[in-house]
């Protein structure tokens, strides 16, 4: 059995004496733990949080050394957000001093509701590094997100040679410390958690080895998306498998590819077998109610290639039945309690998935209306740097959408 991999959250900064009991705790805990200390100033930009997920989705315990400093940092928060979300994940909180509770309550940490009771507040190193071994006793190995995530891109890569791996993974230069096994879930993991434009480079010299386009189209699917927060994509996943009548949930996104991203990383198969998702732009005419319920059908009818109205319903119904979500992404403008009343009793099995944008006014009219909004919030830039990057991915490796089948 392999050692249980723990991650370490620090935002030294430089600081000798936290420096100092990095290196402490990892001398006491190699042995039994495989360990991988966070970097420190990572650039906030529109890949930051592909390198955060695997690192805070793939450990069995975390170690948050809380300064000062740390509290700052916006990605020591990320990290702390989706640690505290897990529910399969130690979290060890450690407050260096002079940080306390009201510390923790008025910084950026404090949407991720750690456990203040459980900190370790000690004034000498050893009796941190002993209390930190403490709490890590009787840890196990066991299933991660990213484990799960990552499975279906080690299994398309399995016809890659374990030195050819290893290589490719060295060239992408992604952090896994002492995390490192199998030289094809390494280069899994690099591939997710690098920019899309490094890993773009690196899948354009292993798709010889692949055995179709279609398995090419997935990997790529899976890097490409390997950015949506594990919290949202599973407040998805609830709400389309819940209450028929709560199936709704927003975006501050106004692209249908961004709700294609949170559907596929929701959906935990491979992308050419994930969960339907039909779009659909503004609505216009005299009727726009009946525009709207037109235009959805229309979308789902093209979605799964079906030629008239019936078949349609007998498929959802079909889906229900077997609980395989469908959703329709649409702009959010306009869209309130009663317009929504009136598409769920056209359409009762259906997921809808708003597009809101920036626009803070229909963010709370949809929350008004009972509409779940997805969190943590995009960053202004993100969906328009995300969308030119992936296009050029797209460019890059000759993947036209549309033929594969999806």
């Amino acid at each position: 059995m392999k050692n249980p991999r723990v991650f370490i959250s620090h935002g030294a900064g430089g600081d000798p004496d936290i420096l100092a009991l990095l290196d402490r705790i990892k001398a006491t805990l190699k042995s039994k733990f495989a360990i991988l200390i966070d970097k420190d100033d990572i650039p906030i930009g529109a890949d930051w949080r592909r390198t955060l997920n695997t690192w805070v989705g793939g450990c069995h315990a975390a170690i948050l050394l809380l300064s000062e400093r740390a509290l700052g940092r916006p990605w020591v928060a990320y990290e702390a957000s989706i640690l505290t979300f897990r529910d399969n994940c130690r979290v060890i909180p450690v407050f260096l001093n002079p940080v306390d509770d009201e510390s923790i309550r008025t910084s950026d940490l404090a949407p991720a509701a750690i456990d203040v009771k459980q900190a370790i507040r000690a004034k000498t190193e050893a009796e941190i590094v002993s209390r930190i071994e403490a709490a890590l006793a009787g840890l196990a190995e066991s299933k991660t997100p990213i484990d799960i995530q990552s499975e279906y891109a080690e299994a398309i890569l399995d016809r890659v040679t374990e030195k050819l791996a290893g290589s490719l993974s060295d060239e992408l230069d992604f952090e896994l410390g002492d995390w490192k096994s199998d030289a094809r879930r390494d280069l899994a993991l690099a591939l997710m958690s690098s920019t899309l434009e490094k890993a773009s480079t690196t899948l354009l010299k292993i798709r010889e080895f692949l055995r179709d386009d279609r398995e090419f189209y997935n990997l790529f699917q899976i890097v490409a998306n390997s950015w949506v927060d594990a919290r949202a994509a599973e407040a998805l996943s609830r709400a389309a498998k819940g209450d028929q009548n709560k199936r709704a949930i927003a975006i501050n996104a106004g692209r249908a590819l961004i709700a294609e991203c949170y559907v596929t990383r929701a959906c935990g198969r491979p992308p050419l077998s994930c969960w339907k998702v039909a779009a659909i732009d503004g609505v216009f005419g005299d009727d726009p109610m009946k525009t709207l319920q037109e235009k959805v059908e229309r979308a789902l009818l093209t979605a799964f290639n079906y030629k008239n109205a019936e078949q349609l319903q007998k498929k959802l119904l079909a889906n229900e039945r077997f609980r395989e979500p469908v959703f329709v992404a649409l702009p959010g403008g306009g869209l309130d309690e009663s317009v929504l009343q009136h598409l769920r009793q056209a359409f009762p099995t259906v997921t809808f998935f708003a597009l809101a944008g920036d626009d803070a006014l229909t963010r709370k009219t949809l929350e008004r209306s009972g509409v779940e909004v997805l969190q943590p919030p995009l960053d202004p830039t993100f969906e328009r740097q995300f969308q030119d990057d992936y296009e050029a991915a797209q460019l890059f490796l000759d993947i036209i959408p549309g033929i594969y089948g999806q």
